[in-house]
């Protein structure tokens, strides 16, 4: 997990369950060739193992994302991937990486830690744990208020509700029975404070989970976990990881335990990275990284943007790694090839001598207004006919085309808040 001495260290993180949205990374697909690439390898993946591809999950069947719980989190499974194979094929790798959540399984699988296929099978698994458990049921809903406050509403209230996420400093994400979990949001709000109900089907991160803990053990002993090659900072713990039985601890133990975000992105930095990128769609990390670490240190930045279609938010990436020096190998780009020749003709205008009369015509005009009737259709086009006369032929040269270039994108703050909640 050592950063080599001749470059800057890179951090991925991973969002969660609640990035999700219909027709993710669509336009990416289309335009990127490496991440077209990443889509039929995760679709490959998908169809061995008797599943629908990605882009059915996220096209036609796109309406049961963040009701169908496998659904919804194997599509956050290959979005993830899809984003990092296209980081790496263009020469962009990670030095430590961290999931929020479930996307600690993406994470894993850009550490080395297992292969995409059997991150699936582990997904497949993990929500057959959770929808086998009888009468399992609950949401959550995020808020500004103070994790003190929600405490307090919590004691009076009573019922089972936890805190689950502690995003930011003003976002808190709580956990529970539905009934308890919408109490305790009409209390927030009659105190003055911003709630709202995330697209989660499961009160995830609550003691609630833990029969699906349970039913996981099992499974996780046949999926083949190793040693990573960087290291992996825990959900669960907040602390780096590299071997298979902290990678299993640790993906039992999230789903009881709260997540601090916080603390999670505080262990990344200790590696001293020069760019974190959010590796997945929309910014839903990016805005809480900014929203947690507003010193110095870092660049954060996000792969996609869904106000920005397409490769844009990728390659701008790509270009601030090459900026920063942090790109693990020179990707070849094939030159372009140059077009043939057609036979054909130049038009060069003297723009001058044309400024020239107009500015003549001009100063004229007043003058030629008194003295002069008005001229009728004919003679006007007359004279627009003559006026081609200052434009002189020559013959062609060929037309080289110029190289192509990636510019570097700017990157804007974030908003104020951000506009979704990671939770699962």
């Amino acid at each position: 997990g050592e950063v080599p001495t001749n470059r800057c260290a890179v951090a991925f993180v991973f969002p969660g369950q609640g990035s999700q949205r219909a027709g993710m990374l669509t336009n990416l697909i289309a335009e990127l060739p490496e991440a077209a690439q990443a889509c039929r390898e995760a679709d490959a993946a998908m169809l061995a193992l008797g599943h629908p591809p990605f882009t059915r999950i996220v096209g036609p069947d796109a309406a049961e994302l963040g009701v169908d719980v496998w659904k919804t989190q194997v599509a956050m499974l290959l979005a993830d991937y899809v984003v990092y194979r296209s980081l790496d094929s263009l020469g962009l790798a990670p030095d430590v990486v961290a999931g929020h959540s479930y996307c600690e399984y993406p994470a894993l699988v850009a550490a080395g830690a297992w292969s995409i296929t059997d991150a699936i099978r582990c997904t497949r698994h993990r929500a057959g744990a959770i929808a086998e458990v009888p009468g399992l049921e609950g949401c959550m809903a995020a808020t500004n208020a103070p994790p003190a406050l929600i405490e307090e509403s919590i004691a009076l209230l009573g019922g089972a509700v936890y805190l689950a996420n502690y995003n930011a400093p003003e976002q808190t994400v709580i956990s529970g029975r539905r009934k308890d979990v919408e109490s305790v949001m009409a209390w927030l709000k009659q105190a003055g404070h911003s709630v709202a109900k995330l697209n989660v089907p499961y009160p995830f991160h609550s003691p609630l989970m833990r029969p699906s803990v349970d039913r996981l053990a099992s499974t996780l002993l046949d999926i083949p976990l190793r040693a990573s090659e960087v290291p992996v900072i825990g959900t669960a713990s907040c602390r780096p990881m590299t071997r298979p039985k902290e990678f299993v601890r640790s993906l039992l133990d999230q789903f009881v335990t709260p997540v601090n975000y916080p603390a999670v992105l505080a262990q990344l930095i200790e590696f001293h990275p020069a760019l974190v990128v959010e590796v997945g769609p929309q910014q839903v990390l990016t805005k809480l990284n900014w929203l947690n670490h507003k010193g110095g240190g870092p660049v954060f930045m996000a792969a996609d943007n869904p106000r920005r279609p397409g490769a844009a938010a990728l390659l701008g990436v790509l270009a601030q790694a090459d900026c920063l020096g942090c790109l693990h190998r020179e990707v070849s780009t094939p030159p372009p090839q140059p077009r043939t020749p057609r036979e054909g003709r130049i038009l060069v205008i003297d723009a001058t001598e044309r400024r020239r009369e107009k500015m003549r015509q001009s100063s004229l005009a007043p003058a030629r207004e008194a003295t002069q009737p008005p001229e009728d259709d004919n003679e006007s086009r007359s004279r627009k006919e003559t006026s081609t006369d200052e434009i002189r032929q020559q013959p062609s040269a060929p037309v080289q085309e110029s190289p192509r270039a990636v510019l570097p994108l700017e990157q804007p703050p974030p908003d104020d808040a951000p506009a979704a909640a990671d939770a699962d």
